[in-house]
Parts: C-alpha cells; structure tokens; sequence
C-alpha cells in the first residue's frame, strides 16, 4: 500500500498498480511453496523475480483512473504461473523436494 500511495503522491499512479499487481501475485507463489521457506534458493528465486518486475514497472501503461479488477487478474495470475513454474524448476534441478523441506 505504501507503493501506492508514494505513486499516488508523484503522479504515477499506473506504476504503483503495476507493482501492487505484480506483487500480488508473486505473494500468492510465496505462500502456495510456503513449505520451502527454509530453503536458502527459496528466498533468492523470489528477490530475483521481484527484481525482474522493476523493468515491467517503467514499462506496462494502465489507463488512467479506475480499472477493474477482473482486467488485472490475468496479469497476476500469469505472474503466479511463473514465479510456480521457476520454483518447480529449480526444486527439480536441485532434487528438493517438499517432503525434504522441513529436513534442514
């Protein structure tokens, strides 16, 4: 909320949504594998994707004013569906499992 109200404030609203969207759904990734927060790449794979979202900020364009939320849940659904799909890869590289994880 805070990204919002700071964009609010300089006039760049559009970014500030763009965030919270992308943020959204990257929370929701986070707590569906929340069985591997011990995991030290765990907490890497979810920075970087944070990290990979800043160039989407200056990029994506909202329309001005009020946009429904059923428009903006595609867009963090499909950052869900990624943020999933880069964890199971990594989990599958590196032979974790979920039942290993609370083994550390």
């Amino acid at each position: 909320m805070p990204i919002v109200f700071l964009s609010i404030y300089f006039g760049k609203e559009q970014m500030g949504r763009t965030f919270c969207v992308g943020f959204g759904g990257l929370l929701v990734a986070a707590r569906v594998r929340w069985d591997l927060r011990r995991r030290f790449w765990f907490w890497g794979i979810l920075v970087l994707m944070l990290a990979l979202q800043i160039p989407l900020i200056f990029v994506v364009q909202w329309p001005r004013g009020w946009v429904p939320a059923i428009a903006m849940l595609p867009i963090a659904l499909a950052e869900c569906l990624i943020v999933l799909g880069v964890i199971q890869l990594v989990e599958k590289l590196r032979g974790d499992s979920a039942s290993n994880a609370n083994k550390v």
